[in-house]
């Protein structure tokens, strides 16, 4: 049995604004469509990479250097 119907949209079990797709047998798969994203694919627009992904980086890597710094006078020398 398919969950999904023909059409690929309508699953009883997936959100509005998302698409349905078989995902093995008597599994499917909701998908968000182009416009929508988030939970329940509840916000418009494209997902905020930048914004999310770049203070996350800059973060991880001050981090890595102050660690490295600290632990350097770990380090036998000769």
């Amino acid at each position: 049995m398919d969950v999904c119907n023909q059409t690929g949209q309508l699953s009883f079990s997936c959100p509005e604004n998302s698409l349905c797709a078989p995902y093995g047998p008597g599994f499917f798969e909701c998908s968000c469509t182009n416009d929508h994203h988030g939970y329940k694919c509840l916000r418009e627009g494209q997902f905020p990479i930048f914004q999310v992904f770049g203070p996350l980086g800059a973060f991880t890597a001050a981090i890595s250097f102050l660690l490295w710094f600290t632990q350097r006078r770990h380090v036998k020398r000769g």
